[in-house]
């Protein structure tokens, strides 16, 4: 299974809040959270770009319709409910 950039982010802040340290700095803090912030800008970049080639391949070979693309998310990341 694999996880969306949100589920990502979602995961490495619940394990940063779990072993926070009042000691580091906020600009220590700021620099962490802008560094996973731009990770998952380039995991979602890679997941779009990837998505748009599988839907191309998938259209190309098959009577690929909407409701395939709802099935393809789900059986790709199926997502996880909060």
């Amino acid at each position: 299974m694999k996880q969306t950039a949100v589920e990502w982010l979602m995961k490495k802040m619940d394990v940063l809040d779990q072993h926070s340290n009042k000691s580091i700095s906020v600009c220590a803090t700021k620099e962490l959270w802008m560094d996973l912030y731009n990770q998952a800008l380039a995991m979602e970049k890679e997941q779009i770009v990837n998505a748009l080639n599988d839907g191309w391949n998938m259209a190309k070979h098959s009577n690929f319709v909407n409701s395939d693309a709802e099935q393809y998310y789900n059986e790709t990341f199926k997502p996880n409910k909060p």
